[in-house]
């Protein structure tokens, strides 16, 4: 026959956080316990409830639901049901990296700072971070914030069980070895479900640009000099390395005491100020420079004091 005033109870697990509930037909509490009346059901007919919930944790749920109405009924056995579902663990680990600067010379140090954060909901287990250096740098030092670290191209920490929010941080700095671009890698793992995977990577690059160290030297000739008489500087500009220098300029101010007796080389210019561009200078060069001055008062201005009047 007909069952009349048909009543659905269902009690969610304490791990569940009810979303809402939706009968086929008649209404549902939007609350824990969710209590559905659903008026009349004739025979051989189904009415379907959908019910949303989330989980809260890494548990096994138990849902028992029960069906009642003031109409007799041949058979209670089947007027209860219990379904159950097994919710595992899961996190959502995020690996960054940051490397400082984010343009070096060559032979200049770099630090790589890497950040392992745990957004849960559940602990993290085992977690693993391996961080891959670049070649083209030679390893200094390292530092961690938990666990252990080990190695040297490849740097591998195990930083144990972490928490919901829990972070693990590892520093590494290192020398750039050469111009070019350095590509460091950091993965992070752990026996927990990852939720988002896409986070589990991080990949920094840096650009490395030459180097070169200049040496200027200057001397003079003789020591002791004389007004209106001649004496040198030189000028030596070497290149102590590792690279060649591009764009090399030479500028000398010269003391107004002073003035050129003899043209300067082709690649410098002036008179007061002598501006030379020797364009590139490679390593293990150098470049030498010696010019005669007149000091005051030079040939020219004596000839000059002693010219008539008009």
């Amino acid at each position: 026959s007909t069952a009349s005033n048909v009543v659905v109870t269902d009690t969610l697990p304490a791990n569940l956080i009810f979303d809402w509930a939706s009968p086929d037909q008649g209404a549902c509490t939007q609350t824990n316990p969710v209590v559905c009346t659903l008026g009349t059901i004739t025979p051989d007919s189904t009415v379907g409830i959908d019910i949303s919930a989330r989980t809260i944790s890494s548990s096994t749920l138990t849902n028992t639901v029960k069906v009642t109405s003031p109409i007799h009924d041949s058979n209670l056995n089947n007027n209860q049901d219990s379904d159950t579902t097994t919710v595992i663990a899961v996190a959502d680990l995020e690996v960054t990296k940051v490397g400082q600067p984010a343009t070096v010379s060559a032979l200049s140090p770099v630090t790589y700072t890497v950040t392992v954060v745990n957004h849960g909901p559940d602990t993290a287990v085992g977690v693993v971070l391996t961080d891959t250096l670049p070649s083209g740098v030679t390893y200094l030092d390292k530092t961690f914030s938990t666990g252990s670290c080990s190695g040297i191209s490849q740097i591998v920490c195990t930083f144990g069980d972490m928490a919901k929010n829990a972070t693990a941080t590892l520093t590494v700095w290192v020398t750039a070895d050469a111009q070019g671009t350095l590509t460091n890698r950091a993965e992070v793992a752990s026996s927990t479900a990852d939720t988002t995977t896409d986070n589990n990577t991080a990949i920094e690059y840096t650009s490395v640009d030459t180097a070169a160290d200049l040496y200027l030297e200057k001397s003079h000739q003789p020591a002791t000099v004389y007004a209106g008489t001649v004496f040198s500087y030189t000028l030596m500009v070497s290149n102590l390395g590792p690279y060649t220098a591009t764009n090399v300029v030479l500028t000398d101010t010269l003391p107004p005491e002073v003035e050129l007796a003899e043209p300067l080389p082709a690649a410098c210019s002036g008179t007061t100020t002598v501006v030379c561009e020797l364009a590139e200078l490679v390593n293990g060069d150098d470049w030498i420079m010696t010019c005669l001055l007149y000091t005051s008062p030079s040939p020219r201005d004596r000839t000059r004091s002693r010219m008539p009047s008009s």
